[in-house]
């Protein structure tokens, strides 16, 4: 041990800290109103960010009851599971008309679909936003369409002009198939980003052959491609998009090219999404998804107050989850 040899001031450090200092592990869960984002399914988020991102920032009183306190959640811990919640005639937008069936990804198999080609991803107002820019080979192979003055804002997202793939290629050994297919999705309103014709997400050199491969062995038919990867849009039909009413066409040997539904353009704008109303309902039957402990970890559950001044069914719900998660 040192000691002075002069008088003077020795300064000590000491830890005088007996605790361990708290870190953030708490995993919330939350059920209640947003914009965007998958009805009736949990959802993991980890940031403010993320959580605007999947579910869309708050424009009304019910989705910012909503959001704030998640938002909140979330800048103490790291991890929570949210639900949203179905309003009372909720509908996706379509560009043929409202769908009312398709919450989320697992409902897309069972969903009716009517006249729609492109579907919103998540049902509400917020699809109606949306825009799908469609490109296809014209009457001269490869050129007509990606020259097209409509099309300009979007060819640099593009090598070059759809046309014939090289799965069709291989089938055929003719380079003039012209199955490809270029789309676009557009923020048409400026909803999602605040502008307008923001390019959301584009999906390039797919084919209109329902039995296409890419390189890589995965289907490369646009159907598949789109709704697997899609964050925005679905496509409906069960048929092919440009073969008008007519079954998915394969691509075979024999074949000398494919059918072209247009020899434009086309942009076609989604419409008909609605939230719905009266969410008290559809936030308790949201929170049943987080009754059973052995599928869902969390430690932490809330939702938004009652709307209705008489009506206590969030709260008891609320309590009713929490005593069978005990």
């Amino acid at each position: 041990m040192a000691f002075q040899v002069s008088p003077g001031v020795e300064v000590k450090e000491i830890d005088a800290t007996n605790v361990i200092p708290a870190v953030a592990t708490s995993i919330g869960g939350t059920a209640g109103v947003f914009r965007w984002g998958p009805v009736n399914q949990i959802t993991t988020v980890s940031s403010e960010k993320q959580l605007a991102e999947r579910f869309g920032t708050p424009t009304t009183t019910e989705s910012a009851d909503s959001f704030f306190p998640a938002a909140g959640f979330l800048k103490y811990g790291s991890t929570l599971r949210v639900v949203r919640a179905a309003g009372t005639d909720i509908t996706s937008a379509g560009n043929g008309e409202a769908v009312t069936n398709l919450y989320n990804n697992e409902q897309y198999e069972s969903a009716t679909y009517g006249t729609n080609d492109w579907i919103a991803r998540c049902p509400g107002a917020l699809g109606n936003s949306l825009a799908v820019i469609t490109c296809v080979p014209g009457t001269t192979p490869g050129t007509d369409q990606f020259d097209d003055s409509t099309f300009a804002p979007y060819r640099s997202y593009f090598n070059g002009a759809p046309s014939t793939s090289d799965f069709a290629e291989s089938i055929t050994g003719d380079t003039d198939i012209n199955d490809e297919i270029h789309v676009v999705v557009i923020d048409e309103d400026g909803e999602f980003t605040g502008t307008k014709g923001t390019v959301l997400e584009t999906f390039g050199y797919m084919s209109q052959g329902i039995n296409a491969k890419a390189s890589d062995g995965t289907s490369n038919y646009f159907k598949d491609v789109i709704n697997s990867k899609s964050e925005y849009i679905w496509f409906g039909r069960t048929t092919s998009r440009t073969a008008g009413t007519g079954t998915p066409t394969t691509i075979t040997s024999e074949m000398s090219a494919i059918a072209t539904r247009t020899q434009a353009v086309s942009t076609e704008s989604l419409s008909g999404g609605s939230d719905g109303s009266s969410y008290t309902s559809g936030i308790v039957s949201a929170l049943d998804l987080f009754a059973n402990d052995a599928l869902v970890d969390i430690n932490l559950l809330f939702a938004q107050g009652d709307y209705a001044f008489a009506d206590t069914s969030i709260n008891a719900k609320l309590l009713a989850v929490a005593k069978a998660r005990k």
